[in-house]
C-alpha cells in the first residue's frame, strides 16, 4: 500500500541518518586516538634523545601513529559513504512520498469524474 511504502521508505531515511551519526562518532573516536598517538611519539622521542627508551620504542610508537592516520582516513570514508546514502535515502523517501501524493490526487479526481458522470 501507498502507506506502507512512504513508512519504509521513512524508516530507511532514519536509518542513513543513524549510520551518520554512528560514522561521525567513529570519526571523532578515531581523531582522538591519533592525537594520543602523536603525543606518545612525541614523548618517546623525547625519551630517545635522553637516552631513557629504545629506538624499538619509538618506532612501535611511529607504527602506532600511522595506524591511527589510517583509521581516520577510513572514519572519513565510512562517514563521507554515510552521508552520501542518507542524501540517498533522503531522495528516495521525497519521491515515494510524491508518488503517494500524485496517486491519492489520481484517484481523488477518478472519483471526482465517477461521481459527475453518475450525477448526470
Amino acid at each position: 500500500t501507498l502507506e506502507s511504502s512512504v513508512a519504509a521508505a521513512s524508516l530507511r531515511e532514519q536509518m542513513a541518518r543513524d549510520r551518520v551519526v554512528a560514522a561521525e562518532q567513529g570519526l571523532a573516536a578515531a581523531r582522538a586516538a591519533k592525537v594520543t598517538a602523536d603525543l606518545n611519539i612525541e614523548r618517546q622521542r623525547a625519551l630517545m634523545a635522553k637516552g631513557l627508551t629504545s629506538t624499538r620504542n619509538v618506532e612501535l610508537a611511529e607504527l602506532e601513529a600511522e595506524t591511527r592516520r589510517a583509521e581516520v582516513d577510513r572514519g572519513i570514508a565510512t562517514l563521507n559513504a554515510a552521508r552520501s546514502e542518507a542524501a540517498s535515502m533522503q531522495a528516495e523517501l521525497q519521491r515515494t512520498r510524491a508518488d503517494a501524493t500524485a496517486r491519492v490526487d489520481e484517484a481523488k479526481a477518478s472519483l471526482a469524474s465517477a461521481r459527475s458522470d453518475v450525477a448526470k
